[in-house]
């Protein structure tokens, strides 16, 4: 789609709520920062009070409230004859609401799964007899190991839902 400048219906074209492309750009670009920057938050709440398991339990929760939230504020009040949606007043209030919540769920996540991760596997190498022989059991390559699956699931998931819709 190309924009002319000198156009008047190019600026409104983008989104479901006519806020226009430099607003859509705006909250996007202001999610992107909070969820990125919301780690240090996570992080510091982690490691002073709660621990990593409660963490995430408490802000996977504090995400699922954000898209809930979200999915509630935007469905659409009425139709048009021709099936068009509008939306009511607090669609654009609950997205930017939303957005913070999310970006907050996102950020305490973030920063603590990738450190349980690796704590779950300590000890020394070791020689573990099997009936194929012995192998060697070394808690650094595991550690690599689950770390490159995990990456791996982390980013076939982000290009799922990319592409997906």
């Amino acid at each position: 789609m190309t924009m002319l400048h000198n156009d008047p219906d190019a600026q409104i074209q983008p989104g479901a709520l006519g806020k226009g492309q430099p607003i859509a750009v705006l909250w996007s670009n202001v999610f992107m920062f909070w969820a990125y920057g919301a780690p240090l938050l996570g992080a510091f709440i982690s490691d002073q009070y709660w621990g990593k398991f409660k963490t995430i339990l408490v802000f996977s929760t504090i995400y699922m409230i954000g898209w809930i939230f979200l999915t509630g504020t935007s469905i659409p009040s009425s139709y048009d004859e021709d099936g068009t949606p509008h939306f009511g007043s607090i669609s654009y209030a609950g997205y930017i609401i939303s957005i913070f919540i999310i970006g907050m769920g996102t950020g305490g996540i973030k920063s603590v799964v990738s450190p349980m991760v690796a704590d779950q596997v300590s000890g020394k190498p070791y020689i573990k007899e099997t009936p194929n022989g012995r192998v060697v059991i070394d808690p650094d390559l595991t550690i690599q190991r689950l770390y490159n699956w995990f990456y791996w699931a982390i980013n076939l998931g982000a290009l799922i839902g990319q592409t997906a819709w």
